[in-house]
């Protein structure tokens, strides 16, 4: 069997197996399903890599190598996410010893309350956020027009 048509016979297998999970697992009435977003990234990595090993011709040898190299850098970057991830809170804390170094104690307990209140509203609006983009498609938003007054478009 040539590499085409292995590789043709991957997608159709891809295919079949999408149509099939979604035989299996019937939606809720009129909600739409959306893939999470390291689904939708696994989804866009898997469709380049066919698309590399279609246009360049690549041997299973080199498949193999692509797929490594592609798992090595996906997991440097996660950590170098996380380190990041790390620093940032780190130089917080530092900031807030700092403030409440100079703050005297009464102070420094209203301090601790207010970054306790941030904390929560900030809390209270991602997960808000949350939950309108998951009853509610965003409206996609158009350069240079803006959006008519009223119901004749005036």
């Amino acid at each position: 069997m040539t590499i085409t048509a292995k590789s043709s016979l991957f997608g159709f297998l891809m295919l079949f197996g999408s149509l099939l999970q979604a035989q299996t697992n019937p939606q809720k009435s009129g909600a739409t399903v959306r893939p999470t977003p390291a689904q939708s990234a696994d989804q866009a990595e898997m469709k380049a890599d066919l698309e590399m090993e279609n246009e360049l011709k690549l041997t299973p040898q080199q498949k193999e190598q692509f797929k490594k190299i592609n798992q090595e850098y996906k997991e440097e970057g996660k950590a170098a996410r996380a380190e990041k991830k790390e620093d940032r809170q780190k130089m917080q804390d530092e900031r807030r010893k700092a403030h409440k170094a100079i703050l005297t104690p009464e102070q420094a307990r209203q301090y601790d309350e207010m970054a306790t209140k941030r904390q929560a509203k900030r809390a209270d609006k991602k997960d808000g956020k949350r939950a309108d983009k998951k009853s509610q498609k965003p409206a996609k938003k158009r350069a240079g027009k803006a959006a008519p007054t009223d119901a004749s478009g005036e």
